[in-house]
């Protein structure tokens, strides 16, 4: 039930803030949150959004700056959420071909981390009266991992090639 899951959250949510409120708190969210969900839950600090396909990041970061800056949400809110993308990706199944083609996966990710850096900024332009020098700028950082593959000859498990692009800028 659905119902319960969201008064469960809510709940440990604000367990959570009272415990230590010198402290952010973040969810991993499944998808872009809306503005009934940031104001159902005014105690989250930090949302993280799991956005497929990895063309949709463009269009979640736009979202993401509408929301910020609409003035439904209070302005002391609006001015302390942030978020991040949790997960990104894209399937290495090509269903032109029917086959794995791990090169355009590793392409396709490499383009989203070039969108998020190149979008960032826009992410964190807000109301005029910041006044904390740590919310007005952008940082971006990237944690990559790499799935280890079975090798069909000898069973064994060996690293992916990983390729990796970090931002020179913001």
């Amino acid at each position: 039930d659905l119902d319960v899951w969201f008064r469960r959250f809510r709940e440990v949510v604000a367990e959570t803030k009272k415990e230590d409120p010198r402290h952010q708190v973040t969810t991993a969210w499944g998808g872009m949150v809306d503005i009934k969900t940031v104001l159902a839950f005014p105690e989250v600090d930090v949302w993280g959004l799991n956005i497929y396909p990895i063309e949709a990041i463009a269009g979640a970061m736009q979202q993401w700056h509408q929301l910020v800056n609409d003035t439904r949400i209070p302005k002391e809110q609006r001015d302390r959420i942030s978020m991040y993308f949790s997960e990104i990706g894209r399937s290495a199944y090509d269903e032109k071909t029917g086959r794995v083609d791990e090169n355009a996966q590793r392409a396709g990710v490499e383009q989203a981390l070039r969108t998020i850096s190149q979008y960032a900024p826009i992410t964190d332009k807000r109301s005029e009266e910041h006044t904390s020098e740590l919310q007005s700028h952008s940082f971006i950082s990237y944690a990559v991992f790499c799935l280890k593959k079975k090798n069909k000859k000898d069973n064994k498990r060996k690293l992916h090639k990983c390729s990796i692009y970090i931002p020179l800028s913001h």
